[in-house]
């Protein structure tokens, strides 16, 4: 009953090329295939699947201040054409000194159910309908030294997004998840976060903290759910670090807040919020062109007792050890 043989081969083909169109028009092309063969205990039998993608992409740049882009792509999963993806953005620099843009995009995704919402047993969906939202985002970044020796970096986003059939698992009424489809989906919601960099005598120290509050809502009035999140999407996260470096040795300490995450559609139960805190530390040789990395890290350093999912206990505290070697040859 535990002996669990998978084995999963996977064909991935990329071609590119890209052309500089005079001095401010890069048009790039790309193909992608990718075969997925998948034999898997949870699956009733051998699965398979293959998807291409086609995709064409222009940056033009208006002078130095002003840039353009625009992105169009079509997906063929199993021999069927799937609607065309687009998206359209600019963002215009309003300040030399600073350093600083504001950034606006316009954007059409599509996202084919996974195999495992497919195939999993029991629980899978053949039945899936394919993802697609439209979404945009308004930005604002800047780039500011204060000094020689330290910069700061704040930005801002605003975004929003319509979804239709969204894919999400919730809990069945036979005691395992299955994934559904949720006909219309808004979210909605603001980025924001500070980054300081301060650099003095070949010590460099660096703070970065960022806050979200997503809203995650049914747009289909009939469930009677449209004014409640969805179930597992946090309203409020918010993470920070603090790094330091030092002739190849470097440590940060890494937070992560969680906040709670409703359990059911009428958000009457929820899982309460939880706080992580990470540290890793390590060094770096560098003998020539080869390199050495050491680093340990110490996950949940406070063993925080918390559950991602209903019932599902997370791992305590735990510990991580890292060895890298990276040598390059000439050919």
């Amino acid at each position: 009953a535990i002996n669990s043989d998978n084995r999963s081969k996977t064909l991935y083909t990329r071609l590119g090329t890209e052309t500089q169109m005079g001095e401010s028009n890069l048009l790039k092309i790309v193909l992608n295939n990718e075969l997925n063969l998948i034999n898997s205990v949870n699956y009733s039998g051998a699965k398979q699947r293959n998807t291409t993608s086609f995709t064409v992409s222009d940056r033009i740049m208006n002078g130095k201040n002003l840039g353009f882009s625009l992105l169009l792509r079509e997906i063929v999963s199993n021999g069927k054409f799937i609607y065309p993806d687009f998206s359209a953005g600019t963002d215009i620099k309003v300040s030399e000194k600073q350093d600083s843009y504001i950034r606006f995009s316009i954007s059409r995704n599509s996202k084919l159910p996974s195999m495992n919402d497919l195939y999993w047993n029991p629980g899978g969906n053949r039945s899936l309908k394919n993802e697609y939202s439209y979404s945009g985002d308004l930005s604002f970044d800047m780039k500011k030294r204060l000094s020689e020796a330290m910069e700061i970096t704040p930005q801002l986003t605003l975004y929003v997004s319509k979804i239709s059939d969204m894919i999400q698992w919730i809990p069945g009424q036979y005691s395992y998840w299955t994934p559904e489809n949720i006909s219309r989906v808004g979210i909605y919601g603001a980025e924001t976060g500070v980054s300081f960099g301060c650099k003095v005598n070949g010590i460099a120290l660096g703070f970065r903290i960022q806050y979200s509050r997503n809203m995650a809502h049914s747009l289909d009035k009939t469930d009677g759910n449209n004014s409640r999140q969805l179930i597992y999407v946090p309203e409020n996260q918010c993470n920070s670090s603090l790094s330091l470096e030092y002739a190849g040795f470097n440590a940060s300490f890494l937070t992560g807040y969680t906040g709670k995450r409703y359990t059911d559609t009428d958000n009457s139960k929820y899982l309460p919020s939880y706080l992580l805190n990470d540290i890793i530390a390590g060094f770096r040789i560098k003998p020539g062109a080869n390199s050495f990395s050491f680093s340990l890290k110490a996950n949940n350093i406070f063993n925080v007792r918390y559950e991602a999912i209903a019932f599902y206990p997370m791992p305590g505290r735990s510990f991580m050890l890292s060895v890298i070697y990276q040598f390059i040859k000439p050919l």
